[in-house]
């Protein structure tokens, strides 16, 4: 979408050149990955502004239309609403909860999760907090934890804000990382017992209606199969069939188990 309609755009092309000095990086070469790595990327696109001194005013991730992508170029050429800007109003005496979660979410893009954790927990206890705050600063927390693959923190969340906004948001992510885990697992053939684990608590978190649902019977049947039980691992991928029927993969799934050898 990037390549297709905003890099090819006359506005974002005379910006950039006048302005920018544009480069795109291959992160499925070599030199590519280690840039993406030492910028602690966890999505692509990634699109990173750094000025003369190698170092960073912003980021962003995903796709942005035209209009919007000359924007961020404008605002890391004044640094207004950035990360440089933000750190220097910070670091200047501005405590705000308004810029404390500007800064904190600025981290977390950044990849820096303790930094970001800390600043969340300053937001809990700042003076002029509104309720929306408290309760993403809470979430924001237990989720920047789980990527540090701490999973107490958003088990405690879930048991305590059922009644949060950020409440479902949460159950998918703990859900996402629970079948990630899960599948690596299974893919490495490793602590087979321990993923079957993390798979169940995921699906017992949603049911069929949640769009992932699918996906984690898929995951509990590769690890059915790989721990020999290759009927238990069709019966579920039925399930998954059934809920999919459109689904080619989980077809193949599905003839992959029958042909077993097992």
């Amino acid at each position: 979408m990037l390549d297709a309609q905003t890099f090819t755009d006359e506005n974002v092309i005379e910006i950039s050149n006048e302005k920018l000095i544009p480069l795109k990086i291959d992160t499925d070469s070599e030199y590519g990955m280690e840039l993406f790595q030492k910028y602690n990327g966890h999505a692509l696109p990634l699109i990173l502004f750094i000025n003369k001194d190698n170092n960073e005013i912003d980021r962003f991730y995903g796709y942005l239309p035209p209009y919007e992508f000359i924007i961020k170029i404008e605002n890391a050429l004044n640094n207004t609403n950035s990360f440089s800007d933000y750190l220097g109003k910070y670091n200047g005496g501005n405590h705000s909860s308004e810029l404390i979660k500007l800064l904190a979410d600025k981290y977390s893009d950044k990849g820096e999760h303790d930094k970001a954790i800390s600043l969340f927990n300053e937001l809990l206890i700042s003076s002029n907090q509104s309720k929306n705050d408290n309760e993403y600063a809470k979430y924001a927390i237990a989720t920047l934890e789980l990527k540090k693959y701490n999973t107490e923190a958003i088990k405690q969340y879930l048991k305590e804000n059922t009644e949060s906004s950020f409440y479902k948001t949460a159950i998918n992510d703990y859900t996402s990382y629970l079948n990630r885990n899960a599948w690596k697992m299974a893919e490495l053939d490793s602590s087979l017992n321990d993923a079957l684990d993390k798979i169940n608590t995921g699906l017992s978190l949603i049911d069929d209606t949640n769009q992932s649902y699918p996906y984690l019977l898929d995951t509990k049947a590769e690890i059915l199969w790989k721990l020999n039980k290759d009927k238990e691992a069709i019966k579920i991928i039925e399930e998954a069939i059934m809920l999919d029927p459109t689904s080619a993969y989980y077809k193949d799934q599905k003839e992959k188990f029958l042909d077993s050898n097992h």
